[in-house]
């Protein structure tokens, strides 16, 4: 079985800033900005709202103040929301947005996605549109799967969950609109459509016919933290191992290709991993318990309600989060790292009007969190917890009037404060 080549010397590049000589509309947009309008979620309870003049790795967003600007350290950010587009970027808006004619969905490495068209492929690197004068560069053995817009659509939902669910690492596969499986190994995609090698040739598979593409791609070392998620307006999301933003201007490091050309407008949001906040969806569970009432056992579910889906609750999505059904337990270990817990809950949009639960949080086996009679279409407010020294913290979500009839509850955003 062939081996699709090495390409580790591509893997961190620096993001290309064209100059603005080359760009004149560019520079006429962003030439007069003073700064964006934000909302900087930190450690401490309440956001920081105003504008935001710059950002970076080593600096943390430098915020306009009446008399003097005001830098709040990259460690105390969990994330920047653009006031313009950032409070409802989720993978699911992501997936299911279609702005550009032709577009389809690049699932890459990460958990990084792009709402992209292509355009080439050149210097073993796929050349994709991202929207807003934007491209990524990025080589193939850094694209996981590829999307069309016919793999939204009810006729092939059922093909495309099974396909998506087949694990392989020995070759690449396509799924047509007919319902056949090409496999072999794509060398090349650009414009016109995914080339493939088998034991009968090379043969040019164009988009038109193509519902998903899957890529035997090996799976990738985790970035050294700190570093940002960055969300693009035009529906991407990219991990990048440094960014700077000074005013309108950005430049980053992605950490699997080449990010070209883009405005500062075009950022949607910015998450910050590795500083004081920990996700707590990022953690293993010390352990998971599940009681059902009449035999049906629900798993719990990272960054997703119980069902697989994105957390909804009254109406808003959520990207992080844990997603359960009554009765469960889920406890982790703390061993005295963190000085708080913080969370919001509610149960998932998804859960039906019979859907009521009672909640604990425990600290070391005390009861420092309840509610009694949680239903739909209520987001609760955000409980912050003090875990100093604290060595184990629960999180118990009990029937309630009616059993666990339709009980599908999520914890939104649920971290912990170094």
């Amino acid at each position: 079985m062939k081996t699709r080549r090495s390409n580790s010397t591509l893997l961190v590049a620096t993001m290309v800033l064209i100059p603005s000589v080359l760009l004149p509309g560019f520079a006429q947009v962003y030439s007069q900005e003073k700064g964006l309008g934000v909302k900087v979620w930190t450690v401490a309870p309440d956001p920081v709202v105003g504008t935001m003049k710059g950002f970076s790795m080593a600096n943390g967003a430098v915020m306009a103040g009446a008399t003097r600007d005001v830098t709040i350290p990259i460690d105390d950010i969990i994330r920047v929301e653009s006031e313009a587009n950032g409070s409802r970027v989720t993978r699911r808006a992501a997936f299911g947005a279609r702005k550009l004619r032709g577009a389809m969905v690049f699932e890459l490495g990460h958990g990084d996605w792009a709402v992209a068209t292509p355009l080439g492929y050149s210097e073993d690197r796929c050349k994709l549109a991202l929207g807003g004068g934007a491209e990524l560069h990025v080589p193939l053995d850094a694209i996981v799967a590829v999307y069309s817009e016919m793999a939204s659509l009810a006729a092939h939902a059922d093909a495309v969950r099974s396909f998506v669910a087949m694990e392989s690492r020995d070759d690449d596969r396509i799924l047509l609109s007919n319902g056949d499986v090409l496999r072999g190994f794509i060398d090349r995609l650009d414009a016109t459509g995914l080339t493939l090698e088998n034991g009968a040739g090379a043969e040019v598979v164009p988009y038109r016919v193509i519902v998903v593409a899957k890529f035997a791609t090996a799976v990738r070392a985790r970035p050294v933290e700190p570093y940002v998620r960055v969300h693009l307006g035009s529906g991407a999301r990219l991990t990048c191992t440094a960014i700077n933003i000074d005013r309108g201007k950005v430049a980053a490091s992605y950490v699997d290709g080449e990010l070209v050309a883009i405005g500062a407008r075009n950022v949607a949001r910015l998450d910050v991993i590795g500083g004081r906040w920990q996700a707590l969806s990022s953690l293993r569970p010390l352990t998971y318990e599940h009681t059902a009432m009449l035999g049906l056992h629900w798993e719990y579910r990272r960054d997703s309600n119980v069902l697989g889906d994105a957390i909804q609750v009254d109406g808003e999505s959520f990207e992080a989060g844990l997603g359960v059904h009554s009765r469960s337990r889920l406890s982790f270990e703390l061993k005295g790292q963190f000085v708080e817990f913080v969370t919001r809950f509610g149960l998932d949009d998804s859960a039906g009007p019979m859907a009521d639960v009672d909640i604990t949080i425990l600290v070391d086996g005390t009861k420092r969190f309840s509610a009694t009679g949680v239903r739909v279409g209520t987001l609760s407010d955000i409980v912050r917890i003090d875990v100093r020294q604290a060595k184990r913290i629960e999180l118990v979500v009990d029937f309630g009037r009616n059993g666990d009839v339709q009980d599908r509850f999520d914890w939104v955003e649920p971290g912990l404060i170094r």
